[in-house]
C-alpha cells in the first residue's frame, strides 16, 4: 500500500518554509567556511609569490613580452602548471628551481592569488597598452 501524507496548504507551507531556513542556514556556514579558506590561501599566496613577481611582475603582468602573465589565469590551470614545472613535466625555465621545496599547499596558495587578480584588457604587459585605433 502506497502511503501518501495530504498536506493542507497551511501545513505545506509550513514543511517548506522549515526546509529553506534549513537549508539556506546550511548554506550561509558552508560560504563562510570556503570563503574564509579562499581568502586565506590568498593571502598566504601573495606572500609567497614575491620571488614570482622578479619574472612575472608584482601583479602578475609580466614586464617582458618573453615571460607569461599569469594574473587572472584559473586556479585549475596555474596549479597544474605549477605541479608541472615541480614535477619536472614541463622543462625548460627556471621554474623548477623556483619551485623546489614548495608543498602543494603553498603551490595552491600562489595559484589563488595570481587567480584572484583582476585583469585589465588594456594591459598585455607592465607599461603597453593595447591600442586597436591605430593611432
Amino acid at each position: 500500500m502506497l502511503y501518501c501524507q495530504t498536506f493542507t496548504s497551511r501545513s505545506l507551507r509550513f514543511y517548506l518554509m522549515r526546509f529553506c531556513i534549513r537549508y539556506l542556514a546550511i548554506a550561509t556556514v558552508v560560504l563562510r567556511i570556503c570563503s574564509a579558506s579562499a581568502a586565506q590561501e590568498r593571502a598566504r599566496g601573495a606572500a609567497i609569490s614575491v620571488e614570482c613577481s622578479m619574472c612575472h611582475g608584482a601583479d602578475g603582468i609580466a614586464p617582458s613580452e618573453e615571460v607569461p602573465n599569469i594574473a587572472g589565469q584559473h586556479y585549475a590551470y596555474l596549479l597544474r602548471q605549477l605541479e608541472n614545472y615541480q614535477d619536472g613535466r614541463r622543462v625548460g625555465t627556471i621554474m623548477q628551481e623556483v619551485l623546489r621545496g614548495l608543498s602543494r599547499q603553498q603551490l595552491k596558495d600562489i595559484s589563488a592569488y595570481f587567480a584572484s587578480i583582476p585583469i585589465s584588457v588594456e594591459r598585455t604587459h607592465a607599461g603597453d597598452r593595447d591600442d586597436v585605433s591605430g593611432k
